[in-house]
């Protein structure tokens, strides 16, 4: 029996969402590129902003109609939708689906599908349900993600993250380990680690080294090149752990640490602990460990309550902080988080000019960052025929490096010297 898979949403989603192809090839289920051909049709939804809620809605209902059109028999829906919404308002406005499954219950995709009958399930948090699975990877066979956590214990006032997954949950660093292994059996050469929260791991059971002995035992399996870290939040991301990071030599020296502002006044209506000083001196002392370090931020605009001096002030920090990156966001209201209930929400117009003129100052930094490698040469490995990433460059998120007449093999690592700086990319060509 053939069944079609869209994944929507982040690299954790990407991750869940390879796990249940591996359950249910394991099963003796065929993986389809047709979604006319399937019999089984499943979505795996992003639910953590309204946009990314009515992308699943609308996916949702373009492959219901190959119930009709097509061989479609059982129409799937997994991830976060389920857990952001009512069963009842679901059920009532997509009465296509068949089955509805939560973050923490598509290890049970297997079964549901046997029962052939209407099913809404969502348990609450509980450990990770694919311990023994198989993963089917999805992305190039040289990279792939590795998730080390679920949930999160932060309480940011504009996120959903915890009512949809629940409290911070890590994950055993043996499975870890154990999945890692099988990925470098599979030619995975490097491997991102993912969680709401990778800095926090190991915390929420009382074991303060718990990353960092993750990471050494990770840097000692062969075949593994580079291992990189995603979401570092700035209040667990130590002078410590920038140490022991950079002191691993299989560690890319990447750091994406999410601040999301820099006034005072927006970070404590954020519920965000951290301070634009302490959050300078840190980007500092990376700079000071390993000038090369790339550093990647995100931020959110439009927040409720931002004054022109607060936007002016995030527009300071931004020009005193130099980063390689800065992702910007225009800020979203999500029930039930509490800031979709402030007062003083931001008109769209407005957010949409703060965004560009964020954008605008971060592309000129950005370009001045890349002309300080002009001349210099980087590992990179090759993406395509003619370009690859760098150390610096993480997948879909970063920018590229272009090769001068490449017709490399795919995964391959070369040493390129770099010719030619853009805003967001780099040119080169191989050194022999």
């Amino acid at each position: 029996m053939k069944f079609y898979l869209v994944n929507l949403g982040c690299p954790k989603n990407l991750v869940d969402a390879e796990v249940m192809a591996g359950i249910l090839i394991e099963a003796g289920f065929s993986p389809s590129l047709h979604p006319e051909e399937a019999k089984i049709i499943i979505v795996n939804t992003c639910a953590f902003l309204e946009e990314a809620s009515s992308e699943a809605i609308e996916t949702i209902l373009q492959l219901s109609q190959y119930k009709e059109t097509g061989n479609c028999k059982l129409l799937i829906v997994t991830g976060c939708l389920p857990a952001r919404y009512k069963k009842e308002d679901l059920q009532k406005e997509l009465p296509e689906v068949d089955v509805f499954l939560g973050p923490y219950a598509f290890s049970k995709i297997k079964q549901v599908i046997h029962k052939k009958k209407k099913i809404f399930l969502n348990p609450p948090p509980f450990a990770f349900p694919y311990s023994e699975a198989k993963r089917q990877i999805s992305t190039p066979s040289h990279y792939a993600y590795l998730k080390i956590a679920e949930g999160c214990n932060h309480q940011c006032s504009f996120c959903i993250i915890p009512f949809i997954k629940g409290k911070y949950n890590s994950r055993a660093k043996e499975e870890v380990l154990k999945e890692a292994q099988l990925l470098v059996e599979k030619g995975v050469k490097e491997l991102i680690l993912v969680a709401q929260d990778t800095s926090f791991y190991g915390k929420d059971i009382n074991k303060t080294d718990y990353l960092t002995k993750l990471l050494k035992e990770l840097s000692s399996l062969k075949g593994i090149y580079w291992i990189r870290l995603l979401y570092l939040s700035p209040e667990y991301t130590t002078k410590e752990l920038i140490s022991e990071i950079l002191s691993i030599p299989k560690l890319c020296p990447y750091f994406d640490i999410p601040i999301q502002h820099s006034h005072p006044e927006i970070l404590k209506k954020m519920k965000r602990s951290i301070s634009a000083e302490s959050m300078l001196k840190l980007f500092q002392w990376i700079r000071i460990q390993n000038p090369l370090s790339a550093i990647r931020t995100s931020i959110i605009v439009g927040f409720p309550g931002e004054k022109d001096k607060h936007f002016r002030h995030l527009l300071q920090f931004i020009k005193e902080a130099q980063l390689d990156r800065v992702g910007v966001f225009k800020f979203s209201p999500e029930p039930p988080a509490p800031s979709a209930f402030y007062p003083d929400q931001i008109p769209r117009k407005l957010k949409e000019e703060r965004f560009r003129e964020i954008m605008q100052l971060q592309r000129s930094i950005s370009l001045q960052k890349n002309k300080t490698l002009v001349g210099r040469e980087l590992e990179v490995i090759v993406e395509n025929s003619h370009c690859g990433r760098s150390y610096r460059d993480a997948p879909d998120i970063d920018g590229l490096v272009y090769i001068k007449e490449a017709q490399k093999e795919i995964g391959k690592i070369v040493k390129v010297k770099i010719t030619e700086a853009l805003p967001y990319d780099l040119k080169g060509e191989e050194v022999c």
